[in-house]
């Protein structure tokens, strides 16, 4: 757990008391300081009850104790959008402080840490995150680095274990930066940009904005590292070489070319962009080249001695529900990506196989599906289901044969029916979609796929 005797007997109001909230809750309080919490959720304030936290009451006298608000990442605090509490908290000029700011907090004043001997790097971005944290932490760990996973994967920030010296990896999401101000990583990486979260954040240019504030506090010695896949972020990294603020590297895989600005020679070098070689089949596809290169450019950043690289890519072992291989034989292979909760996602899922059975569906994002229409040929058959299937099911019966039900099971049994076992096929889950109207969350989604694929299969 991250504490810091900083926080000692400070008062925080904590909004929203999910997974962050109560980690950051009970974070602070060993930190010894006042917790006052508030959940829209009366269910969820009657559990918090049980603990010596204390339930906020709008009140003068309780304001004037807070010192801080601390909003989790899914309330939100500006615009239409913004919270009411959050509204009254800036009406009694109380400092607004977000998860990662804290953090950053939690690290500059911590006696128990030589700052001199942590690194953190930041990924955020729409689609690979996962993937490229959990790469860094796999590659450094096999290289013997002390290393701390923390963010949107596996613990959430303030209940990660604190390390002295080593290297802290956070996956950050656009949530999480909307509000921070002071954070600032030593490596910051923006995987790619595609179209999400769009209902919290209105249009493209908001939610990358939100995005690149994972760079705001970058100096001299630190690095961005940019997928340019996108339109606003080739004018991001071109501002980020021209600023020349911090070392820059921009990588352009449809050019395969990198750029990259070095603030001590202060001369920017472009190169071509060599594919790494590796033999791991979890690593496939032009998604994982990606990640790959973004994940040697934060190694190479690091400036350390004899990594092994190569042997570490081939040991590395996928996450599950991102292109997961839950089955294959020498008629069929099954694929599941519940992961995949935009179009441009399922896209580079449809890249990398042949004769694809898709199943699809779930709360659409974007709704323009027409990205998806130079590669409707390596599809036999569209499978839809979800609480905007007809959105699919308009698109693909243009071009497709489709199948379409509200019940997962009826589709896999069907899917199972149609299956040509003369040709090597592909069942691909790829929902393109988030999960909400159905799942918990794309995990559940994922596993309930698992377990009805292995009734027919396994």
């Amino acid at each position: 757990m991250i504490t810091s005797n900083y926080f000692s007997n400070k008062t925080f109001l904590i909004l929203g008391m999910g997974k962050t909230g109560l980690s950051i809750s009970r974070s602070l309080s060993k930190s010894k300081a006042n917790i006052i919490y508030w959940d829209d959720d009366p269910k969820v304030r009657k559990q918090i009850t049980q603990t010596k936290f204390k339930k906020f009451f709008n009140t003068s006298k309780v304001w004037n104790t807070i010192d801080y608000v601390v909003p989790s990442p899914g309330i939100g605090i500006i615009g239409k959008s913004q919270h009411k509490l959050i509204n009254i908290a800036k009406k009694n000029n109380k400092r607004i402080i977000s998860e990662l700011d804290l953090f950053q907090v939690a690290i500059s004043k911590n006696d128990k840490i030589n700052k001199n001997n942590i690194k953190i790097i930041a990924v955020t971005g729409t689609n690979g995150k996962s993937t490229i944290v959990t790469l860094i932490n796999h590659l450094l760990k096999s290289n013997g680095i002390k290393t701390s996973l923390i963010g949107n994967i596996g613990n959430s920030i303030f209940s990660s274990k604190l390390i002295r010296n080593g290297i802290l990896i956070i996956e950050v999401s656009s949530y999480q930066l909307e509000t921070s101000k002071i954070f600032s990583p030593n490596i910051a990486v923006i995987s790619n940009l595609s179209s999400d979260h769009l209902s919290r954040h209105k249009n493209m240019r908001n939610y990358f904005n939100q995005k690149s504030k994972i760079f705001k506090n970058l100096t001299n010695d630190d690095t961005a590292i940019l997928n340019c896949n996108h339109d606003l972020i080739k004018s991001k990294a071109s501002k980020l070489l021209k600023n020349k603020k911090s070392n820059t590297i921009s990588l352009n895989f449809e050019k395969r070319k990198s750029q990259f600005y070095s603030s001590k020679k202060k001369l920017i070098i472009t190169s071509k962009l060599r594919k790494i070689k590796h033999s791991n089949p979890h690593l496939n596809g032009e998604h994982n080249e990606e990640n790959i290169q973004l994940t040697y450019q934060v190694l190479s950043s690091l400036q350390l001695k004899n990594l092994s690289i190569k042997k570490a890519l081939n040991s590395y072992i996928g996450l599950n529900h991102r292109q997961e291989l839950i089955f294959d034989n020498n008629k069929t292979m099954i694929i599941n990506d519940s992961k995949a909760t935009n179009i441009e996602s399922m896209v580079r899922a449809i890249k990398n196989y042949k004769n694809i059975y898709l199943i699809c569906g779930g709360v659409l994002k974007d709704k323009n599906l027409n990205m998806l229409l130079p590669y409707v040929n390596k599809l036999k058959k569209v499978y839809i289901t979800g609480v905007d299937k007809n959105l699919f099911i308009n698109f693909f019966s243009k071009t497709n044969k489709i199948f379409a039900s509200s019940n997962l099971n009826e589709i896999i049994t069907k899917c199972y029916k149609d299956i040509d076992l003369k040709k090597h096929s592909t069942i691909l889950f790829c929902p393109g979609a988030a999960s909400f109207d159905q799942y918990k969350n794309f995990e559940e989604r994922g596993k309930k796929f698992k377990k009805l694929i292995t009734r027919k299969f396994v």
